[in-house]
């Protein structure tokens, strides 16, 4: 019996990837206040004092006044991991996973 590996992504790094990505387009669109909260959220990784991601997210509307901006990247975060699994098939196990 063969083995097949997986390519599994780790979340720490996906979180990153996503998040500088959005952060390089928040600075060209001039949404400085989402490019500040990112940049903070950088600095917490950094520094090794980030909480979790998910954690990090719900506790958004303390961190972030502007409804609009937590609006604006909810919906970019949710787009961009639908497009990771864009070409799965209904059923499939395409896409990625993280350990």
């Amino acid at each position: 019996m063969g083995l097949f590996l997986i390519p599994a992504m780790n979340p720490v790094d996906l979180e990153n990837d996503l998040l500088d990505y959005l952060r390089e387009r928040y600075a060209s669109e001039g949404l400085v206040s989402l490019v500040r909260l990112l940049a903070e959220r950088a600095a917490e990784h950094e520094s090794g004092t980030q909480v979790p991601f998910r954690v990090w997210l719900l506790e958004l509307d303390t961190r972030q006044r502007d409804r609009s901006g937590i609006d604006r990247l909810a919906t970019d975060l949710q787009q961009l991991l639908e497009s990771y699994g864009g070409n799965a098939r209904k059923g499939s196990r395409s896409g990625f996973v993280c350990y």
